[in-house]
């Protein structure tokens, strides 16, 4: 999993850790997915047939069947979310600024995408998922292309500076 992890002179190293493979950390986040989703939201159902994961099939290409509805969700984890020392007021307010975020383009365009952030208590850990969900499903063959940036503060640049940081390909065929 990339990690883009931070130390100065004396400070505690500040760590971020992109959940951006099939790892704990993303099937963590699929599991204490708030209650309160609304039913008619695909990636609510918790079906994680529903969910096309970029990183499974990065550089490469997956079979997903035509017209099924499906969503892609990806995006951030920060671990140590309350504690002052690891994780001081800076690195929250860059971690929650809109710089970081995670991009979904298909066939070069931009796709909407709807913002999850929620705190998980008994981890400590702070997710900011973005979620594009697509009802009807599609057809043919398309390129999905994921990109994930982080604001600049939280890698030793500029608040509100946007930067990438990882991206993924992956052709999805709706068979």
């Amino acid at each position: 999993m990339p990690k883009a992890c931070l130390a100065g002179g004396g400070e505690v190293t500040r760590k971020v850790t992109a959940s951006v493979s099939v790892a704990l950390t993303v099937f963590g986040a699929l599991v204490m997915l708030p209650a309160t989703a609304s039913a008619d939201h695909l990636f609510a159902t918790g079906q994680s047939d529903k969910w096309i994961i970029l990183t499974a099939a990065c550089g490469g290409a997956i079979d997903y069947p035509a017209d099924t509805g499906f969503f892609v969700r990806h995006g951030w984890a920060w671990t140590d979310w309350t504690d002052p020392e690891l994780t001081p007021s800076e690195d929250r307010r860059g971690f929650m600024y809109q710089t970081t975020k995670f991009e979904l383009y298909i066939d070069g365009e931009l796709q909407k995408s709807s913002l999850k952030a929620f705190h998980d208590r008994e981890s400590d850990w702070k997710f900011k998922l973005f979620v594009s969900e697509f009802h009807d499903g599609m057809t043919g063959a398309h390129l999905f292309a994921g990109k994930w940036y982080l604001d600049g503060s939280l890698l030793g640049g500029d608040f509100r500076d946007p930067v990438l940081l990882f991206t993924c390909d992956v052709w999805v065929v709706f068979v």
